[in-house]
């Protein structure tokens, strides 16, 4: 029985041994795993934390702004090459093995951009592998694959942070690779230690001392992957002079790594109050300039504030170490961001102070240099102009003369045939020099931004009459069939600029002209294809049967000097630059151009725009009629040409002379600037007999042929040869003697403007009411708009039109007589 007992004894102290060691067996096996969960959730925290860090560190590196020029610029652009040099400078200081940058594409995913790796590397426009990771960095969140995705470099697991521009919109992101085994090696280390213990527990049955072995080891571990976790806090430290970690809540921080450039500052593991800390140092060491905007920038509310949306502040200033004036910045990111939160609010944040004075100062001097270079290109812009206008008023002084004697010798009764026919030619000539001055001018405004669109009443079918007046002559001339169409719906009045359209419409039919052989056939057609919100859409078809032109070519038709064949400027005497004008002039008046065209079958060229309606109130009153309400009446046109018949090739405009030049925009009818011109009828015709005009010219050639222009009506000119002069005759004159003044506007001793403001400030009543017209070689807008407020009445531009001085001559006279008779 005893030794029974004993047996049984032992039998029991085994079973319980053996109960005791698979007791704890179990134990440590659920210990084991159970420390394995933890510790692998937190190790692959921080493994994930260390690979955001590193990817949220590289992509607040990059501005947002540029980056997403690489998008349109593509490969090897200025902005590639920066993204290219800061990864490899990153991925070389933390020892990356793949770190590359992506941008989207058009359907939304991501494609590879720039790898900076010195092998494998990632062809531009590559698609990358779609991940749940990369799909938050998408939506501008930062996030690390859950499970790895395989490729044909292998497995990883990557770390995804979106790249920002200044609109907080996702313009990129940069990816971190890490080797699936790796990864996978360092969450399962811990479990074959916790097996490897259970191993020996089971091995050495009952002794503790296993279980305490492991657990020493399980806090080496631990400890060696703090260690690792820190050198991986100070590799992406590297760009940073001194890093921290605050808790704003408790106001309390710890230095990281301390700041290599600061005797006396805080060491590395010191601990101190954040506060009173960084305001001291904005007091010690922050320029006056930026002090406020530091203390503002570190108090801890606008830090909670900033950080809701942004995962990254900065804040850029000066400092001064003993005189020692540099840039630096102070970065801030929040341990957690308020997302993760539950009361969604930043309690903890990382501090990195940079130093930027190199970038800065760089970037402050290509500033500055861009800013020299536009006050250059201003300057330079400001001269060409001022050399435009000057060469344009020298031009066009010689010009006058040219053209006025030239009219003036084929008025001459008796003149040979053969020498008339040279007169003719060289009229013709003159007119297409002043055409090609008048483009070159034209397309110098355009470029510089001084062309303006002006808004006015005008009448569709009066602009259209007009244009067909001239096409229609040139025509004739050219033996052309012309047809014109204007839809019903689109006559009316509207607000825009009637001269810079004409000008638009008398181009485009002009080359139409140009290109079209005798026999051919042009047509114009204006039709209205929108109403809305008191706005009409006219679309003007310009279509003809001409040489037409390659398909090739239609693209290039609007660049300047553009010719298809280059023997055009000599057979046409083209310039190039007719449609250059046209379609900036379509664009300043938010329009659209179109063009098409056939080789020897001809061109049809549409242009889309729109106009705001005339009130009714404002329309224009019909041919011949009273406007009782309104003092001043937009003159009619022509009669109505809605639907008018072609022009038979052959027949010539018989009222006209002067040859028209194949590239002339209406410049021949320049209608005069009248200010408040009324639209009565006329109860009697009138006639210049009599008539006494002080004529202001320096130039004596100019002059005479002035003077004998107005003889031709019987007008009695009377010559000043300066300013001053004009001013001292008109003054030292009978009241009302003089009818009117021709006033050149530069001239000695006195110019146009000034003699005009001393002749209206006479304290008599002819000197307010006498019509003082501008005969100038000035032609631009701003010229006019001097003219009108030295208290000028009309600006006529040189080389002049003899019909349309004593037109306007004639509207002055009659408006002064009227405002006689009123008064």
């Amino acid at each position: 029985m005893n030794k029974l007992r004993k047996k049984m004894k032992i039998s029991e102290s085994m079973a319980a041994m053996l109960l005791l060691t698979a007791l704890l067996i179990v134990t440590n096996i659920f210990l084991g795993l159970l420390l394995v969960k933890e510790f692998n959730g937190a190790l692959k925290e921080q493994i994930d934390a260390r690979m955001l860090d590193i990817s949220d560190t590289a992509a607040a590196m990059i501005d947002g702004d540029e980056y997403a020029l690489i998008r349109t610029e593509g490969k090897d652009s200025d902005s590639y090459n920066r993204v290219y040099d800061i990864l490899a400078h990153f991925q070389n200081n933390i020892d990356l093995e793949y770190i590359y940058a992506m941008v989207p594409s058009d359907d939304g995913t991501f494609v590879f951009a720039v790898d900076p790796s010195d092998e494998d590397v990632s062809e531009y426009g590559q698609p990358v592998v779609t991940t749940a990771a990369l799909v938050m960095a998408e939506k501008g969140i930062h996030a690390v694959d859950d499970v790895p995705y395989s490729d044909s470099w292998g497995r990883f697991y990557s770390a995804y942070s979106p790249i920002f521009d200044s609109d907080r919109k996702v313009v990129g992101a940069i990816a971190v690779d890490f080797s699936a085994d790796w990864y996978d090696a360092q969450l399962n280390r811990n479990l074959k230690i916790i097996l490897t213990a259970v191993l020996f527990v089971t091995i050495v049955g009952l002794f503790i001392i296993v279980f305490s072995t492991s657990k020493m080891r399980y806090k080496e571990e631990l400890r060696k992957n703090n260690v690792l976790a820190n050198k991986m806090i100070t590799a992406l430290a590297c760009d940073y002079r001194s890093v921290y970690y605050v808790d704003i809540d408790s106001d309390n921080g710890v230095c990281y790594s301390e700041h290599s450039k600061m005797e006396g500052g805080l060491k590395a593991g010191e601990e101190f109050r954040y506060l009173q800390t960084f305001k001291k140092y904005a007091e010690d060491f922050v320029t006056e300039e930026y002090r406020d905007g530091f203390l503002s920038f570190i108090d801890p509310d606008s830090i909670r504030e900033n950080l809701k949306n942004e995962a990254i502040i900065a804040f850029r200033y000066l400092v001064n170490r003993g005189g020692n004036i540099s840039y630096e910045m102070l970065r801030m990111a929040g341990v957690r961001r308020p997302e993760d939160r539950d009361d969604h609010i930043v309690h903890a944040v990382g501090i990195g102070f940079t130093d930027v004075d190199s970038e800065t100062r760089q970037t402050l001097e290509q500033r500055k240099a861009l800013i020299d270079a536009l006050n250059i290109a201003e300057e330079a812009n400001n001269a060409k102009t001022a050399f435009l206008s000057n060469m344009s008023h020298e031009i066009r002084t010689p010009m006058n003369a040219i053209i006025g004697l030239d009219r003036l010798a084929l008025d001459e009764p008796g003149t040979p045939d053969n020498v008339r026919e040279y007169l003719e030619q060289i009229g013709s000539s003159a007119e297409h020099l002043l055409a090609i001055i008048n483009d070159i001018l034209d397309m110098s405004r355009i470029e510089s931004g001084k062309m303006t669109i002006k808004s006015e009443v005008f009448s569709i079918k009066e602009l259209t009459d007009q244009v067909s007046t001239l096409i229609g002559s040139q025509c004739s001339e050219k033996k052309i069939s012309y047809t014109k169409v204007i839809d019903e719906e689109a006559q009316g009045c509207y607000l825009g600029d009637e001269t810079r359209l004409k000008e638009i419409i008398i181009n485009i039919l002009s080359n139409s002209v140009k290109y079209t052989e005798p026999g051919g056939k042009i047509d114009f057609s204006v039709k209205r294809t929108a109403k809305f919100s008191g706005r009409a859409t006219l679309l003007f078809t310009m279509s003809d049967n001409g040489i037409g032109m390659d398909k090739d070519f239609i693209p290039r038709i609007f660049d300047s000097f553009s010719q298809e064949d280059m023997s055009a400027m000599n057979k046409f005497g083209s310039t190039g630059l007719g449609m250059a004008i046209t379609k900036n002039l379509v664009d300043m008046m938010n329009g659209n151009i179109t063009v098409e065209s056939e080789k020897g079958k001809g061109t049809t060229v549409s242009v889309v725009l729109t106009f705001e309606m005339a009130a009714a109130e404002k329309e224009r009153v019909p041919h011949g009629e009273k406007d009782k309400d309104r003092k001043e009446r937009v003159p009619t046109g022509e009669k109505d040409r809605d639907k008018e018949e072609p022009v038979p090739p052959g027949e010539k405009d018989k009222d006209r002379k002067e040859p028209v030049s194949p590239v002339e925009k209406d410049r021949d009818k320049e209608e005069p600037v009248l200010p408040g011109e009324k639209g009565k009828d006329k109860k009697e015709a009138f006639t210049f007999d009599g008539k006494r005009v002080l004529v202001a010219e320096d130039m004596d050639i100019n002059a005479q042929i002035l003077l004998k222009i107005l003889s031709k009506k019987n007008i009695e000119g009377f010559r000043a040869e300066n300013g001053k002069l004009a001013y001292e005759m008109f003054r030292d004159s009978q009241p009302g003697y003089f009818d009117a003044i021709l006033m050149d506007m530069r001239m000695p001793e006195m110019n146009g403007i000034e003699a005009t403001i001393a002749i209206r400030a006479l304290n008599r009543d002819d000197a307010k009411n006498i019509p003082i017209i501008a005969l100038t070689a000035n032609a631009f807008d701003e010229d006019v708009e001097r003219s009108m407020q030295a208290g000028l009445d009309a600006h006529l531009s040189k080389p002049l039109q003899p019909a349309t001085i004593f037109e306007t001559m004639q509207k002055l006279i009659e408006k002064k007589s009227e405002k006689g008779k009123e008064g």
